[in-house]
């Protein structure tokens, strides 16, 4: 097992291969522990610190009030949950465990440990708090989403369960560093740690399901230490930029298939736009042949019906001329008896 001190150690060599913007910790306790010891180390880092126990926050304050109000700190008094929506927080006999987790569900690692008060609160994501800019010098508690470029790409989830916060979270592609404290079961003792007696982990608390959540935006198991309970400790985890690289080049080729499969749409609907075009040319050539079709005949039907009408006059009057001349020759006869 890696001493106490492994991940802080890990923290102060990582500020100087990827710098952080912005630190956020959450279940920030009382101000003493490795977490506070070590940003009071580096004044000109953005931290923001949240507690949820009223105990808790009143002793942070007196811990760290003086940087809130005059350096790059922020203290908010709030319960981080999965969602933006009211949610139910424990207080619990050893305010170290207090949360969202009943205590009682933590009996497998301390058996006296229960819940002294139950309480309805409204939550934060952490996407409110990673996803905004500090709004250093606001009022405890506030919270200022800006819109403006995230600046909060290492975070520590000292409280548990750290996997629900995280599953219900959009940010994590976002952060390089990430430390939560879980349950360190089996599945992780190639990562650094030493074999602990097998506990079964309450929900969103194994490391194992924390580890594969977050290996899927590219974080990195780096180590991890046992706590005040060999079974529970803290995980150390790291943006691995290999990842990231096949990441962002598996999404650009995903989108020049993508921009591809568009043109061949396009394309393919200017064909067939183009084909159409063409049809309906031929259709008007068509009926332009058959409107001239139709006059012509009707032109040559009404010019036979004249060369009729003009047959039947001439067919007339040479009735009438023939009735005429067989008349003069019955009146010759009589006249000639």
């Amino acid at each position: 097992m890696s001493d106490q001190d492994n991940i802080p150690s890990w923290l102060e060599h990582l500020k100087l291969l990827m710098p952080p913007q912005g630190a956020l910790l959450v279940g920030a306790g009382t101000g003493n522990d490795n977490w506070i010891r070590l940003f009071r180390q580096w004044p000109q880092l953005h931290v923001t610190l949240v507690e949820a126990d009223a105990r808790q926050f009143a002793r942070l304050q007196q811990s760290v009030g003086l940087l809130a109000h005059e350096g790059n700190w922020q203290l908010i008094h709030g319960v981080v949950a999965p969602q933006h929506e009211d949610t139910v927080f424990y207080l619990a006999s050893n305010a170290s465990e207090s949360g969202l987790l009943p205590p009682e569900a933590l009996r497998p690692f301390w058996a006296n440990l229960h819940t002294q008060e139950q309480q309805q609160r409204p939550g934060l994501s952490l996407d409110e708090l990673v996803g905004r800019e500090p709004d250093i010098g606001a009022p405890n508690g506030s919270i200022k989403p800006t819109g403006e470029k995230n600046t909060v790409d290492w975070l520590i989830i000292d409280c548990l369960p750290a996997g629900a916060l995280l599953r219900g979270s959009h940010s994590l592609d976002k952060l390089d560093v990430v430390v939560v404290r879980a349950v360190l079961d089996s599945d992780n003792d190639d990562a650094g740690a030493e074999a602990t007696p097998h506990h079964t982990a309450p929900a969103d608390t194994g490391l194992s399901d924390i580890t594969k959540l977050l290996n899927q935006h590219g974080l990195r198991l780096i180590t991890m230490e046992a706590g005040r309970h060999p079974a529970i400790g803290h995980a150390l985890f790291v943006r691995d930029s290999t990842s990231a690289l096949q990441t962002q080049g598996q999404a650009l080729a995903a989108a020049k298939k993508l921009a591809q499969e568009h043109s061949q749409q396009i394309e393919q609907i200017k064909k067939e736009r183009d084909e159409q075009a063409k049809a309906a040319n031929e259709r008007k050539a068509q009926i332009e042949q058959l409107t001239q079709a139709k006059a012509t005949a009707e032109k040559l039907a009404q010019e036979r019906d004249q060369q009729i009408e003009q047959i039947r006059k001439e067919r007339d009057e040479r009735a009438k001329a023939a009735n005429e001349r067989k008349a003069q020759i019955e009146q010759l006869t009589q006249a000639k008896t």
